[in-house]
C-alpha cells in the first residue's frame, strides 16, 4: 500500500522536528540530518509510485520509523549526558563554550610540499585508472578499474588516494575556520586547492557515492566554523538550503552525467535524469520492505556474529562475507538495488530488537562526540582535532538512507587513516616538523 509511504513521510517530518528541538536548533544534529536525507528519500519513492507499481508495507513502515525513533532516542540520552550539571541556554550553534580562536596559518613551504605531493597523487590516480584494462577505453577505463576483472587497481593507487581525501579533509576545515574568523579578509583560496584535487581523484576513482561525502564534510565544517567562533548570526535552514542546494543540484547532474562510465554494463544510459535520480536515492527506502518480505532472498542467514554491520572488519582479517543479492523495483522499471537503507544490515544481524539498540547506541555515540569534546571543549587544539576525526566518520550519518556505513567506517584502516588526519593536521600547523621553516634550529612541539 502506498498509504504507509505518506505516512513514513509525515512521521520523518514529526521526528525531524523533535530532534531540531531537542538538540537547541543543532544543524549538525545527527538524527535532524538523518531524518532528512530519508525524507528526501521517500519524496523520491512517491515520484515513482506508479512507475514502479509501489507496495509498501506496513511493517516496513514501523520498522523504519522505529529505526528513526531509536536515532533521537541515542542522541537525547547523549545530549543529556554531556548538559548534566551544565547550565546554558538553547542555541543554534554547535558549540556552546567559546574558545578565543585564532585564524591558522600554513607555512607556505609546508602547503608546498603537501599540495606538490597531492598533485602528485591525483596524477598518479588519473593515470593508473586510465592505463588500467583496455587503453582504448577511455574514460569507461573508470568503470573497467572499478569492476573489470583486469581492471583492478594496486594498493599503492588506493593509498595516493587516501592520501588527497586526507589532505582535502585537513585543508578545507582550515579554509572554513579561517574565513569565519577573518570574513572578506581571509584569503586562504589556496586551501581549497586539496578540494579540487580530491574531486578529481574520486571521479576518476569511479566512486560517486565519496562526492556526497565531499559536500557533506563542507557542510559539517562550515556548521563547525561558524559555532567555534561564536558568530551571532543564526545559521537558520534558510541558510544553510541557500547554499547547500545549488550544491547537490551539480553533484546530482555529476551522478547523471557519469552513470554509463561508472557502471559497465548496466541499463542505466536510457533513463531520464528524475528517474535515474530518483531511483539511486529513494530505491534502498523502498527495498527495505522488499527485504521484509523475504530475507532470506536478500542474504542467507548469517554464519558469524554481526557479519554484515562489521563487513569490512571480517574482510580485513581475510574472512569473506556473502554481499545482498540485487532486487528488482519493479513496475515498468529494470531498475534493480542491492541496498536496502540504515536498518537492513544490522536487523539481518541482530533481529529488530537488536538493530534498534545497535541504531541508538551508533548515534548516542555520534552524538555524545559532538555535544561533548566538541562543543563543550576547552582547548581549541583538541576541539579542532576532535572535529576533523569526527567529520571523517561523520558520512555514516548522511548516507544513512542508503546503507549503515558503519559496516566500511570500523575496520582497521580506517582507524590508521584517522590518526594519520591528525598528524597531518599537526604538520600543517608547524607542529611535527623535521625542517623548521624559518631555517633556526626548532625542536618538534609535544602533542
Amino acid at each position: 500500500m502506498t498509504t504507509y509511504l505518506f505516512l513514513l513521510l509525515a512521521t520523518e517530518l514529526i521526528i525531524w522536528a523533535i530532534a531540531y528541538f531537542v538538540s537547541g536548533y543543532n544543524l549538525a544534529s545527527p538524527t535532524m540530518i538523518s531524518c532528512a536525507v530519508f525524507m528526501v528519500a521517500t519524496l523520491c519513492v512517491i515520484y515513482n509510485i506508479d512507475y514502479w507499481n509501489v507496495n509498501y508495507s506496513f511493517e516496513a513502515y514501523i520498522t523504519t520509523s522505529l529505526g528513526l525513533t531509536s536515532m533521537l532516542i541515542g542522541e537525547m540520552a547523549a545530549r543529556a549526558l554531556t548538559e548534566r550539571g551544565r547550565i546554558g541556554s538553547r542555541s543554534s550553534h554547535v558549540s556552546r563554550r567559546r574558545i578565543d580562536s585564532e585564524a591558522i596559518k600554513v607555512p607556505g613551504l609546508i602547503t608546498f610540499v603537501l599540495v606538490t605531493l597531492d598533485l602528485v597523487c591525483t596524477v598518479y590516480v588519473t593515470y593508473s585508472v586510465m592505463t588500467s584494462g583496455e587503453s582504448s577505453l577511455g574514460l569507461m577505463a573508470i568503470g573497467e578499474a572499478k569492476y573489470g576483472e583486469d581492471g583492478g587497481l594496486s594498493g599503492a593507487v588506493n593509498i595516493a588516494y587516501r592520501y588527497t581525501w586526507l589532505l582535502f579533509i585537513v585543508y578545507t576545515f582550515i579554509y572554513f575556520k579561517n574565513k569565519a574568523i577573518m570574513g572578506k579578509r581571509n584569503r586562504g583560496i589556496k586551501y581549497l586547492i586539496p578540494l579540487v584535487m580530491v574531486c578529481i581523484s574520486t571521479f576518476f576513482m569511479g566512486n560517486r557515492a565519496n562526492l556526497m561525502r565531499i559536500v557533506c564534510s563542507c557542510y559539517v565544517f562550515w556548521v563547525f566554523s561558524r559555532a567555534f567562533i561564536g558568530d551571532k548570526k543564526t545559521l537558520s535552514i534558510r541558510k544553510v538550503l541557500s547554499r547547500m542546494l545549488p550544491a547537490f543540484v551539480i553533484l546530482l547532474v555529476v551522478f547523471y552525467a557519469t552513470r554509463e562510465i561508472t557502471k559497465i554494463g548496466s541499463t542505466t544510459g536510457n533513463r531520464t535524469f528524475i528517474d535515474y535520480i530518483t531511483y539511486y536515492i529513494g530505491s534502498p527506502v523502498y527495498l527495505f520492505s522488499s527485504y521484509l518480505d523475504n530475507p532470506l532472498a536478500v542474504h542467507p542467514e548469517p554464519r558469524y556474529f554481526g557479519e554484515l554491520t562489521f563487513e569490512g572488519l571480517y574482510n580485513a582479517f581475510g574472512i569473506e562475507i556473502t554481499g545482498q543479492a540485487y532486487t528488482l523495483v519493479g513496475g515498468r522499471s529494470n531498475f534493480a538495488g542491492n541496498v536496502y537503507s540504515w536498518l537492513c544490515r544490522p536487523y539481518n544481524d541482530f533481529g529488530l530488537l537488536g538493530a534498534l539498540l545497535f541504531t541508538s547506541i551508533v548515534y548516542g555515540l555520534i552524538s555524545y562526540v559532538l555535544y561533548g569534546p566538541i562543543a563543550h571543549a576547552d582547548n581549541e587544539e583538541r576541539r579542532d582535532c576532535i572535529a576533523i576525526v569526527f567529520t571523517y566518520f561523520y558520512y555514516v550519518v548522511f548516507l544513512s538512507f542508503y546503507y549503515c556505513q558503519v559496516c566500511w567506517a570500523v575496520t582497521p584502516s580506517n582507524i590508521l587513516y584517522a590518526l594519520a588526519l591528525v598528524v597531518l593536521y599537526k604538520i600543517a600547523k608547524n607542529e611535527v616538523l623535521i625542517v623548521d621553516v624559518s631555517g633556526s634550529q626548532r625542536s618538534t612541539k609535544s602533542w
